[in-house]
This record gives structure tokens, C-alpha cells and sequence, in this order.
């Protein structure tokens, strides 16, 4: 398995991962929200923010 497989399933559990000697990598979810007009919803999900330093 290689690493960006393990960071994307500590992401997925957890909104901060870091990595010795490396950085760290972010995450935060994003509600569920319900739109009467048109009717329909948008799922739960997460968002990966980069920075450019």
C-alpha cells in the first residue's frame, strides 16, 4: 500500500494528518443541505483545502 493511500484513509477518519518531516495534510466536512427550490440535496462530504506556500 502506498502512502498516499494510508493518508487518504486517515483522512477520511480524521481532519488532520501529519507526517514526520513532511507537512500535514487538512480536511473539514461539509453539511448535507437540502435546496426546496428546485427540489433536491446535496450529500455530506469532505473538502481538501490546499495552501501555497
Amino acid at each position: 500500500m502506498k502512502l498516499s493511500d494510508h493518508i487518504n484513509t486517515l483522512l477520511y477518519r480524521y481532519e488532520c494528518v501529519v507526517v514526520p518531516n513532511f507537512g500535514a495534510f487538512l480536511s473539514h466536512k461539509i453539511s448535507a443541505e437540502l435546496i426546496p427550490r428546485p427540489k433536491r440535496c446535496t450529500l455530506q462530504k469532505k473538502d481538501y483545502p490546499s495552501t501555497n506556500n
